[in-house]
């Protein structure tokens, strides 16, 4: 979700700065025929130097007059020029006009860059170079958020150095409980999936699973089912480190699924087979997820569903054209209505899951009955 949080404000902010630095001046000077000249400045009419308190630095804001060349001769244009030096009478600056018609009038700016912007050209180099960083930034996130990382990126550093242990056990049950031993970070006695299982010698551990996975769902297609389950030391120490671990189960004919297994009684894990060391399981890298997507559920999942419409209406009425206030308002709204969706949808998740805890009186589910 943080990854998706990011990712999503570069589209919100390219749209932001296109809808703010269109000029309907500027395209019915386009309609009509336009060119960039450089043009001399005949008169100042003003000029303010604007200091930035923070960073210190300033740059000139200059009121001038320019003589623009139209075919049906020279007009004066007025305009406002942006640069680190002061504007003198005889400097030149850049003017978009139509030669052919003097009626759109003139646009003045201190770089022809600027005047091209307006004109629909290409970006310039700065906004090119940090959309290009944005998403070199995206792509580091995906990584070390796991979405390309496989499946071992909690212990990989393990599995490469021989560290890793394996254990064949059976899926007993799948259902939710509160994760008392939970990792570092995480929240202790929080509703999550689990799954319950049972080794060849009687030994019992309970994986974890990521809160959004379907119990019911899990339970129906791997409960039953033979598997390995994986584990080792993370890259830090856990809190309880001797009796739970970040673990990967791969079931047979299925696939894999990410975890925190502890042992049901809080003795220390079991001591399964060790695993040769290698950048991967055995299985290799044809391994993929066992994906168990929640089953829809309108009172779990529709703020969701209406903050993308609503995210996505506030960057269309902005496309179409609205003041510069109301173009900031909608586009902290588009970005905003995801991250609100994502905390109101947590906590009707947290409370469905409640509802599925064993020897819990059942209340109100907002999810409707299972």
């Amino acid at each position: 979700m943080f990854f998706g949080l990011f990712a999503w404000l570069m589209p919100v902010f390219l749209l932001l700065y296109a809808s703010m630095s269109y000029s309907p001046e500027a395209w019915r000077i386009v309609d009509a025929g336009h060119t960039i000249r450089a043009v001399e400045v005949q008169q100042v009419m003003s000029s303010e130097y604007v200091k930035n308190q923070r960073t210190r630095n300033g740059h000139y804001v200059t009121e001038v007059q320019v003589l623009v060349p139209f075919d049906s001769g020279n007009e004066p244009e007025e305009g406002k020029v942006f640069s680190e030096t002061p504007v003198e009478p005889g400097d030149q600056v850049w003017a978009l006009y139509a030669p052919s018609s003097a009626s759109p009038g003139a646009i003045v700016a201190g770089d022809r860059g600027s005047l091209e912007e307006k004109t629909g050209a290409s970006a310039g180099a700065p906004l090119v170079l940090l959309t290009l960083g944005w998403t070199a930034g995206c792509l580091l996130l995906a990584l070390g958020g796991g979405g390309l990382a496989g499946a071992t990126r909690r212990f990989r550093p393990a599995l490469r150095k021989g560290r890793s242990r394996c254990l064949l056990v059976t899926v007993v049950e799948a259902g939710v409980a509160l994760d008392e031993r939970p990792p570092k970070g995480s929240v202790p006695n929080r509703p999550k999936p689990v799954l319950r299982l049972e080794a060849a010698h009687g030994e019992r551990l309970d994986l974890f699973t990521d809160r959004v996975v379907d119990p019911v769902d899990l339970a129906r297609r791997i409960v039953g089912s033979r598997a390995k389950l994986y584990w080792g030391p993370g890259a830090q120490v856990e809190r309880h480190a001797a009796s739970a671990a970040h673990a990967v189960l791969v079931v047979e004919g299925e696939g894999y699924i990410n975890g925190w297994a502890e042992t049901s009684d809080g003795s220390g894990l079991p001591e399964g087979s060790p695993v040769p060391a290698a950048k991967q399981l055995p299985e290799g890298r044809e391994l993929r997820a066992l994906r168990t997507y929640p089953v829809w559920h309108p009172a779990l999942h529709s703020a969701g569903l209406w903050a993308l419409l609503i995210s996505l209406l506030a960057l269309a009425i902005t496309a179409i054209g609205v003041s510069n206030v109301w173009t900031l308002v909608l586009a902290a709204v588009a970005f905003l209505s995801p991250a609100v969706a994502w905390m109101v949808t947590a906590s009707r998740r947290t409370r469905h899951l409640e509802n599925l805890l064993p020897d819990v009186e059942p209340t109100t589910d907002p999810a409707g009955s299972r």
